[in-house]
């Protein structure tokens, strides 16, 4: 029987090993937590870290396995390259590029080479001279280890004091103890994905992502697609794509980009060679009519898929679900939004059980709720009715749904 190892359990990755399982594989999963949530749909788990290369090369040669892959997470890439590599298995990335698409200090350096519109930045290893490499910096500034899923150490600083701790926290969370700060840029922040097709970057889905205010993290708690996106800012995506696919040797494999745009011009944040993680893969199924994940699923097996090309452009919201502190034991009213169609789907990120501590990153999430709608003003209807009748009780019966995430987020305007 064909063997494939995957790497990382999360909701995202339950869809990958069904496609291995339909293509005849024994799924072995290895995931740091004795508990992921793709672990029941795996034949077998081993707990074991996503980073750490030679413990993933131990159960891939314990298992005799034919594949190692990962899907819609960054730096499990990085070590899935490294062990295909070393074993000498297929995969679409060589470690060099897929070092440089998911460690920010060789990605922006790329950046800067192919005038690829960026943040003004610094690559920081010591704290030493940081003040002095900043002097024509406007505040407030984004640090950022250059290596890190999740949006993990991602702070805004107003001020050098706040710089250093956020620079200290940003090494401590890095893999090579690096930081990346860089100016921030006002303005709307989509995310982009694209499938380079034969040197030609297909657009899949454009969506807006949702922020909260005034918070040093970015909690990011919705992502709404865009499909009144302006052909004008279509086609500088497209430029913008096609330079990065070339400045990084990519062809007929998916791309993943946060872009920031002011109004005038469209800066990249970063991107990776792979499909954007919080479940983005059943959004762009849903939108652009591809099955982004069947199509993966034949790259990484080495057959070069073709796109459909078609776009269905339907009007969503991705709405995330965090919780207080506390423990998740039971999810209320659920089904009956999605009997009512007010809820389309439904994503859970994080089994019951789980202990949650703050809502600062993605790794914070419990659920994705998507809805979908013919307006933006029902979409809005029907977020407000989701967080009205969904509960998370715990173990004391206590909801502890943070509603003022999504209040203070808002919904987007129409």
């Amino acid at each position: 029987m064909k063997k494939a190892l995957v790497l990382a359990g999360g909701f995202d990755q339950i869809a990958l090993i069904e496609e291995l399982k339909i293509r005849g594989y024994y799924v072995i999963l290895a995931d740091y937590y004795p508990h992921p949530v793709a672990k029941p749909v795996a034949d077998k788990h081993y707990q074991v870290s996503t980073l750490d290369i030679d413990k993933v090369i131990e159960v891939a040669r314990i298992e005799k396995v034919e594949l190692v892959t990962t899907a819609c997470t960054d730096q499990a890439l990085l070590t899935v390259a490294r062990v295909s590599e070393i074993l000498e298995l297929p995969f679409y990335l060589d470690f060099e590029t897929a070092r440089n698409v998911t460690n920010k200090e060789y990605m922006k350096q790329r950046f800067l080479e192919f005038s690829i519109p960026t943040a003004k930045h610094i690559i920081v290893d010591t704290l030493n001279s940081i003040q002095e490499r900043i002097i024509d910096f406007q505040y407030p500034l984004i640090v950022k280890p250059v290596d890190c899923n999740s949006s993990k150490g991602v702070l805004k600083v107003n001020k050098f004091g706040e710089l250093l701790r956020a620079v200290e926290n940003a090494k401590n969370l890095s893999r090579t103890q690096t930081a990346i700060v860089e100016e921030f840029i006002e303005g709307k922040e989509y995310t982009v994905d694209f499938w380079i097709e034969h040197g030609e970057p297909v657009l899949l889905m454009a969506s807006e992502i949702r922020k909260l205010q005034n918070r040093e993290t970015f909690t990011i708690n919705g992502c709404r697609t865009l499909p009144e996106l302006i052909e004008e800012k279509v086609e500088k995506l497209k430029e913008i794509a096609k330079k990065i696919s070339v400045a990084f040797a990519l062809d007929n494999m998916p791309m993943f980009m946060q872009v920031i745009d002011n109004g005038e011009d469209i800066y990249v944040l970063e991107f990776s060679a792979r499909m954007g993680g919080g479940t983005k893969y059943k959004m762009i199924e849903l939108y652009s009519g591809v099955p982004i994940m069947k199509i993966y699923v034949d790259r990484i097996l080495g057959i070069l898929p073709v796109l459909p090309h078609k776009l269905t452009r339907k009007n969503m919201l991705l709405s995330f679900v965090y919780c207080k502190a506390g423990v998740a034991k039971k999810i209320v009213g659920l089904q009956e939004l999605q009997d009512k169609g007010v809820v389309f789907e439904s994503y859970q990120y994080k089994p019951l059980g789980t202990r949650f501590i703050k809502a600062e990153n993605s790794g914070d999430r419990l659920l994705g709720v998507l809805l979908m709608a013919e307006s933006n003003e029902e979409i809005r209807y029907k977020e407000k009715e989701t967080y009205e009748q969904l509960s998370v009780l715990d173990e004391n019966g206590y909801d502890i749904i943070l509603r003022e995430l999504n209040e203070e987020g808002g919904c987007y305007a129409g």
